[in-house]
């Protein structure tokens, strides 16, 4: 990945490149068996989640109060709004970063059900790498990938980002895990199960406790 290869090189074009290289048809990026770092793909990903999650929000809070500007005013002379605002986009980097560990952790443990040995660590850069996609999809990504390229770049990788989940899954288990055809189609659809009922009981569980909450 450019981002652990290019260690001297500009943190953002780093940054921004390995994000078009995880959107790239070929996928040889998830192709790779060899184990390497966590903390640098975990790294990875926080700053692209974290920049893909702003760049759509401050659009829309810019809009929001360019169309309720007193109301606007008004939140933010309060510092129970402000404070809510602050914890916010961390909040969020890290809910989707979880998830997306959880799906490269939870391909691994279908893998091992399977009675084949699992390598945890490759499943968790596997996701975390991932987060190049949100970053390319989102507008952050398209003008840094501007700024490093040309338009037509930015119209190849975002026409690649639409397909790029699939694809890139099966990548890392046919390549990556060395897995038939079969056995990679039963690994990402027990995935797929158990990811949603995890989301599915957190989502309850949240609720439950709001609700609680308000009574």
């Amino acid at each position: 990945m450019p981002w652990e290869t290019w260690a001297g090189g500009p943190y953002l074009k780093r940054l921004i490149v390995t994000a078009a290289v995880t959107v790239h048809p070929d996928q040889e990026c998830f192709k790779t068996r060899e184990v390497g770092p966590v903390g640098r793909a975990l790294h990875f990903a926080i700053v692209a989640e974290g920049c893909a999650i702003a760049s759509f929000a401050v659009p829309w809070a810019l809009a929001f109060a360019a169309v309720f500007p007193e109301f606007s005013w008004d939140l933010l002379q309060s510092p129970q709004v402000l404070w809510v605002a602050l914890l916010l986009l961390p909040l969020m980097t890290a809910f989707v970063v979880g998830i997306h560990v959880l799906w490269g952790v939870l391909l691994e443990w279908a893998i091992q059900l399977r009675g084949i040995r699992p390598a945890y660590k490759l499943g968790q850069r596997f996701g975390l790498y991932a987060c190049g996609w949100d970053l390319i999809a989102s507008p952050a990504g398209i003008l840094l990938l501007w700024w490093v390229s040309d338009r037509r770049a930015v119209l190849r990788a975002l026409g690649h980002a639409r397909r790029v989940p699939r694809r890139a899954v099966f990548a890392y288990l046919e390549e990556g895990r060395n897995l038939e055809r079969t056995l990679q189609k039963r690994v990402v659809t027990t995935g797929i199960i158990v990811l949603s009922l995890l989301l599915l009981a957190a989502s309850l569980a949240l609720l439950l406790y709001l609700l609680r909450l308000w009574i």
